[in-house]
């Protein structure tokens, strides 16, 4: 799953990720987020009939975790 954090304001923003395929971290305005089939195909779904952005993690001010809405797994990549 490709997602693009975003400020309060809705504007794209970096953030330090671990990129697993490339075994480095750096900072990322875009990355690919590992899921598994289960949580990937009422994604899809319901992105194909809404043809919008959807909301399915936040980071709360102060931490460092982000909370997702669907499970997710532990990988992170920045290309793909």
């Amino acid at each position: 799953m490709i997602v693009q954090p975003t400020d309060e304001h809705g504007a794209p923003v970096p953030v330090a990720i671990h990129d697993s395929e490339l075994n480095k971290d750096m900072d990322a305005r875009r990355l690919g987020i590992e899921v598994g089939a289960y949580t990937y195909e009422p994604i899809r779904l319901q992105r194909q009939s809404s043809n919008g952005l959807l909301l399915v993690g936040k980071e709360t001010a102060g931490t460092v975790a982000t909370e997702f809405a669907p499970p997710v797994l532990d990988g992170r990549n920045s290309s793909w």
